[in-house]
């Protein structure tokens, strides 16, 4: 534990020693990371947008740390904040708290698919909420689109939502997910990404969720081998950039950027949704079996506890309809 949390320190001491304050590093090479497994769909995805900046050579390239070896989600998204690890390839949960109006989608059923999703990133509210960002927290989100809706992994047998209720559930450590789950009747536990296997397998975590491409890089569906295609939340791929960093770039550079940003995040948006039936079935060669349940009182009893939130301002008025309308 030591060891990692040395060499996390010295990674992030040596991004920032190469780091220049004017806004990329010394020769333009700005450091990246993704934090997930390498092999992850979003571990893909930054060395798919490394690959485009570098085929166009505009002077600026990217140095993508793969795995975890700068910190978590959160602690990248600090630095990425600090712009000593400038770009950040992430699910755009890690971005939410810098806009209270991003927290609705880390809340259960607001998105019903990836095409509403994506409509909502093409809205002038999400542009809104984009420039909102920039100016409360010194980071820019490149672009945005939908990745795979989360399935539920558990160690026992789901046959109805009775089976999830009352389930001690892995969570992120953001609030909007403990209190969503919470909501749905289950026990939300906050526990990193990289530590669900182990719990799962040994029970201190009776179920977790996440996106196919990332749950399988991870094995949770041989610690969690009761999977439910349940959906209540959707992934997201983006791209975010620390704000002086990107205006310290040069007009061509920062038009490679913004490019190879938005073929990135749709290239991973594609790549989810051919990979994620492929995906399950190598999970069932395993000896996983997928269960469809009905989702409904879930459905209403996170809807309900929304409407809670947005009276309590975790979002602002009417923004959970809003969305809800748009087709």
């Amino acid at each position: 534990m030591m060891f990692r949390s040395a060499l996390r320190g010295a990674l992030a001491g040596a991004a920032l020693a190469v780091f220049s304050s004017g806004a990329a590093l010394a020769d333009n090479t700005l450091v990246m990371a993704t934090v997930n497994a390498v092999g992850s769909l979003n571990n893909r995805m930054g060395n798919h947008f490394r690959d485009l900046i570098a085929d166009v050579n505009s002077g600026v390239s990217i140095n993508h740390v793969e795995g975890s070896a700068l910190g978590t989600a959160r602690q990248v998204m600090d630095q990425t904040i600090a712009g000593t690890v400038p770009v950040f390839g992430t699910d755009l949960t890690w971005v939410a708290p810098y806009n209270p109006d991003l927290n609705v989608m880390n809340w259960s059923f607001t998105f019903r698919d990836t095409d509403h999703l994506d409509t909502f990133f093409k809205s002038d509210a999400f542009a809104g909420i984009v420039d909102k960002i920039v100016e409360n927290a010194g980071v820019r989100i490149l672009a945005a689109r939908s990745g795979q809706p989360r399935y539920f992994y558990s160690r026992n047998p789901v046959n109805s939502v009775d089976d999830i209720v009352g389930k001690k559930v892995r969570v992120p450590e953001i609030k909007l997910f403990i209190d969503s789950w919470s909501a749905m009747g289950a026990v939300p536990t906050p526990l990193n990404f990289g530590e669900v296997f182990i719990s799962m397998k040994t029970g201190v975590i009776d179920a977790a969720f996440g996106a196919p491409s990332d749950t399988f890089a991870n094995n949770f569906h041989l610690s969690g081998p009761n999977i439910v295609p349940l959906g209540d939340t959707i992934s997201s791929y983006s791209i975010v950039i620390n704000e002086k960093v990107y205006q310290g770039l040069s007009d061509t550079e920062r038009a490679t950027i913004d490019k190879a940003a938005v073929e990135a995040v749709e290239w991973a948006s594609a790549q989810a949704k051919t990979e994620m039936a492929d995906l399950v079935e190598q999970m069932k060669e395993t000896g996983a079996t997928v269960t469809e349940i009905d989702s409904g009182s879930l459905r209403d009893k996170a809807l309900a506890g929304g409407m809670k939130m947005e009276e309590e301002g975790v979002w602002s008025a009417g923004l959970l309809d809003r969305i809800q309308a748009i087709q």
